[in-house]
């Protein structure tokens, strides 16, 4: 190690004393340049809440009809592109169209929208995602749920949990980075006695 830095100091006068001679027979130098490029990556991260969606009914009857709805909020990097996938649940024989709520051995079928009007379900497949691009800022989307009419309701709390999927980049720039957590689906159905569920 001491060599090497002994030889760098000769070299250094050398030169040193050949610019200093050159300059003295009035000659120009050229001094060559050269660029760094100074680059730097943001990879895109994301943070994902989710609120759980909770159905407060009391006398439920099969002849009507009940919505509600909750909230998702992401915040992700400015300028990151994603989707956001609602899975069909955690009761046997769900379907994305169908989701189930299980109490006991009872179930009852509702489903998840992207809009209020509850026309666009929201799944977890191209065409059902709520798609986007990232402010940079926290974002937050309305999930809008109904159960339909026509279905019979034990007293008691039914339960479902959904997987909430985030996907970040879209067509050939789609990342393989997945972001999940779970939303609570819950119907607390009280009855007063003797109404029977009609």
């Amino acid at each position: 190690m001491k060599k090497i830095l002994g030889n760098l100091g000769i070299y250094s006068v050398i030169l040193i004393a050949l610019s200093g001679s050159v300059y003295a027979v009035g000659r120009t130098v050229s001094n060559k340049s050269a660029t760094i490029d100074v680059t730097a990556t943001v990879q895109p991260s994301c943070t994902i809440f989710a609120n759980d969606l909770l159905f407060q009914i009391t006398n439920f009857s099969k002849k009507n009809s009940y919505t509600g709805r909750t909230t998702l909020s992401l915040l992700c990097t400015k300028g990151t592109s994603f989707s956001i996938g609602l899975d069909k649940g955690s009761s046997p024989a769900a379907t994305i169209t169908n989701r189930k709520m299980k109490n006991r051995a009872s179930y009852l079928n509702y489903s998840l929208y992207r809009d209020v009007g509850n026309s666009l379900l929201w799944g977890n497949s191209q065409g059902s995602t709520l798609a986007g691009i990232a402010t940079g800022e926290r974002q937050t989307f309305t999930v809008y749920a109904k159960i339909p009419s026509g279905q019979k309701s034990e007293p008691g709390k039914y339960l479902d949990n959904i997987n909430v999927v985030v996907n970040l980049g879209s067509g050939a720039n789609k990342l393989s980075y997945q972001l999940s957590v779970a939303m609570n689906v819950i119907l607390k159905n009280t009855e007063t006695p003797g109404y029977n569920n009609r």
